[in-house]
């Protein structure tokens, strides 16, 4: 699996690079950063998300599930929300 997620997250850069205001693209790195166990990363991804749109629903509950809703980094197995576009 982590094999899996070290391209999703390649593959996800190079899309950044192409279309860089493209917010589901962060949201769904934060949850490969997350899946890899890198909280950092993903807390990044999702706060930059919500920088630009403080309304994106994915973004919030994903950054909530890192949380665990008590302000600490939960379990990296906890279900995230990618998004589809």
């Amino acid at each position: 699996r982590l094999g899996q997620n070290a391209d999703a997250l390649r593959h996800y850069k190079t899309a950044l690079t192409l279309c860089p205001s493209a917010a589901f693209i962060r949201n769904n790195m934060g949850v490969v950063y997350a899946q890899m166990g890198d909280v950092a990363g993903a807390r990044r991804m999702f706060e930059t998300v919500l920088r630009g749109d403080p309304k994106d629903d994915k973004a919030k509950a994903n950054l909530e599930s890192l949380n665990g809703g008590t302000g600490t980094p939960k379990d990296k197995k906890h279900i995230l929300r990618p998004s589809a576009h």
